[in-house]
């Protein structure tokens, strides 16, 4: 086992990692909604729109701060794990303190003790940053993956023992803080780096150059995922923000397994072009294949099998979420070329030009959410969905002028890709119709994936056969 832990590259440490917290979370979710019901996850929704700023804002940007610094010394770690604490305490008392406010906002008394308990995750949301940091920078993903793993698994059997126990929402509510404590103490336990706070002021100014222009970057994306929640939440309340968090939980699954991973990496890989070019244009081909190679023939057919998926898994209280499924479902689409470009442009150390591009999708999110929102969850997914393939100009022509790489060598290896998937699709859909009144969804799921599997493995051999048969080969590798 540990020789073929040691096989491992760290895209395949991180999308293991990533798989596995991604199927782990679907499992836990199949188990618990039907007995919870949406308004459950509705409420965890709405407070981890507050707990999401430290965690995915906050700790991105320490962690990506720590990983930008070329000479990096012990006193850099220090003094970022000193300001973690300090600024993640401040954001945990807020949110105790605010929590009357967050009840009444949402009409939902019970939010308030939810509130209370949940405090807490600010600390430990970003305590994780400067490990997380010092074994990305040495290329070790396996204590990253690990610890993931480990904080899930051990959060998910708490959520589920108190679920089976009728401790209802207060079951989401400790999975989550056991998630966290557990991950986090695992991850400082598996690192050599020592956990100390102090505070140098010579090395927080190295920040500044980096942090900047990431804190506006993440807290446009943090707003483009999260505000919507809070938005709808206001409109339609808890149990239709817990449907639309389904959908958006199944869109996120995508994300996070095939473009997070990939992203992750690329960022830290490409630096080497930022100063010789060399076999740039064969790193960005391959980098762009690989992006949409598993993502778009798995969003496009997740659509199109969706109301099969919804029938199998859940009851009626959820079928309001097929529609919106099936719609951010298909934003994968165009956030490869997001992503990618991201990739791009930190690689170049181009923060600054990364941030244009989340706060433009972060302000667009925001107020498509606020237009659309009052004609009720479809439309608004719909919108959401729509507006990133609309805005797909800018990330391209920041590329060109800031990276030098031009619109071509990015879209061209997606666009063979994205036939074979529409193929797919439209096999898949036509299936479907011609079998849901005959076959039970227990029967008619597995056809779907498997016709599926075959009709795009077909489609994408004769449109790609060189990358195909190259792509069969590593995957084989490895096993």
């Amino acid at each position: 086992m540990k020789r073929v832990f040691d096989r491992l590259s760290p895209t395949s440490w991180v999308t293991m990692q990533t798989g596995f917290v991604q199927i782990f979370g679907l499992v836990l979710f199949a188990i618990q909604a039907p007995l919870l019901g949406p308004k459950a996850f509705g409420l965890v929704s709405i407070v981890m729109v507050f707990v999401g700023f430290v965690e995915f804002v906050m700790g991105d940007v320490a962690q990506d701060t720590l990983i930008s610094i070329r000479e990096i010394a012990e006193d850099h770690y220090y003094t970022m794990t000193t300001v973690c604490v300090v600024i993640s305490v401040v954001c945990g008392a807020a949110l105790f303190l605010g929590a009357g406010a967050i009840a009444h906002w949402f009409h939902e008394p019970e939010l308030v003790a939810i509130c209370h308990w949940m405090s807490v995750l600010p600390l430990f949301c970003t305590l994780g940053a400067p490990p997380n940091a010092a074994t990305k920078r040495d290329m070790q993903f396996g204590p990253l993956a690990l610890r993931a793993i480990f904080g899930i698994v051990a959060g998910g059997c708490v959520g589920l023992v108190l679920m089976f126990m009728g401790y209802g929402v207060w079951a989401l509510v400790w999975q989550a803080i056991v998630q966290r404590v557990v991950a986090v103490v695992a991850l400082w336990i598996a690192v050599p780096l020592r956990f100390r706070l102090r505070f140098s002021a010579r090395h927080f100014a190295d920040f500044h150059r980096f942090a900047v222009p990431m804190l506006w970057s993440r807290s446009m994306s943090w707003g483009a995922s999260q505000l919507p929640r809070f938005i709808l939440g206001l409109f339609m309340g808890a149990t239709q923000l817990g449907i639309f968090s389904l959908a958006a939980r199944l869109s996120d699954i995508l994300v996070q397994m095939f473009l997070v991973p990939r992203y992750a990496v690329a960022r830290v890989e490409l630096r080497q072009y930022a100063e010789n070019r060399t076999g740039l244009d064969a790193a960005i081909h391959q980098l762009i294949f690989r992006y949409c190679f598993l993502s778009f023939p798995l969003c496009i057919g997740g659509a199109a099998a969706t109301p099969t998926l919804f029938h199998l898994w859940l009851d009626p209280r959820w079928y309001d979420g097929i529609i919106p499924s099936q719609f951010l479902l298909l934003i994968c689409l165009p956030y490869v070329t997001i992503y990618a470009t991201g990739a791009m442009l930190m690689a170049f150390n181009r923060q600054k030009a990364e941030a244009v591009v989340s706060t433009v999708q972060g302000v667009t999110t925001v107020l498509v959410t606020l237009l659309v929102a009052p004609f009720g969850i479809n439309p608004v997914s719909a919108a959401i969905a729509a507006r990133p393939l609309i805005l797909l100009p800018l990330p391209l022509w920041l590329a060109k002028t800031q990276c030098g790489i031009g619109a071509r060598q990015i879209l061209g290896p997606q666009l063979p890709v994205l036939f074979a998937a529409l193929i797919m699709g439209a096999a898949v859909l036509l299936l479907q119709s011609q079998l849901h009144n005959q076959l039970s969804p227990v029967w008619l799921l597995p056809i779907l994936v498997g016709t599926g599997a075959v009709v795009y493995a077909a489609a994408i051999s004769l449109l790609v056969p060189g990358l195909f048969a190259q792509s069969l080969k590593r995957v084989t590798a490895r096993f």
